[in-house]
């Protein structure tokens, strides 16, 4: 409500005789008639555009002079032991043991914790996933060692 002349009176963004309350049943028809737009996305799906960011990790940090092959340890920690990991596909002792290691603690910490798309799953669906998988996908003694920091270590992710 305003105040106009005294009296109290509804406030409306414009005129009341603009407004489409009470307005004439033959209106003006438009003069374009709309298409429904074709829509293309140029994007790639999200599963592909996750993918890239191992290869984004190697590119950020290959030039950068560290006194370990830090950048290739970053580029393999999708890879997997089977050779269903990605970028490149790599099998067993091909991937650097490093990488083994994060490749572990990745899956440990996506599963265990929340995301913007589901809530955690928490760290016995993680340590199942990755023992479920141990020896195949991921390196055994890798995966042996994050059960024993979580479970005889009392190890807890941050939240």
């Amino acid at each position: 409500m305003r105040e106009t002349d005294g009296k109290a009176t509804d406030c409306y963004p414009f005129p009341l005789h603009l407004s489409t309350a009470g307005a004439p049943k033959n209106r003006p028809r438009p003069l374009v008639k709309f298409q429904p737009v074709q829509v293309v996305n140029f994007r790639p799906a999200p599963t592909a555009l996750i993918k890239l960011h191992a290869q984004d990790g190697y590119e950020i940090l290959k030039s950068i002079d560290f006194p370990w092959p830090i950048a290739q340890f970053v580029g393999q920690h999708h890879e997997r032991l089977d050779g269903s990991g990605y970028p490149h596909g790599l099998q067993g002792d091909v991937i650097h043991l490093e990488a083994r290691i994060l490749a572990v603690a990745d899956v440990i910490e996506a599963m265990a914790s929340h995301r913007p798309y589901r809530p955690g799953l928490g760290i016995d669906v993680a340590l199942a996933e990755v023992s479920e998988k141990c020896g195949v996908t991921y390196d055994e003694n890798v995966v042996a060692a994050a059960i024993r920091l979580f479970r005889e270590k009392d190890y807890q992710l941050q939240a």
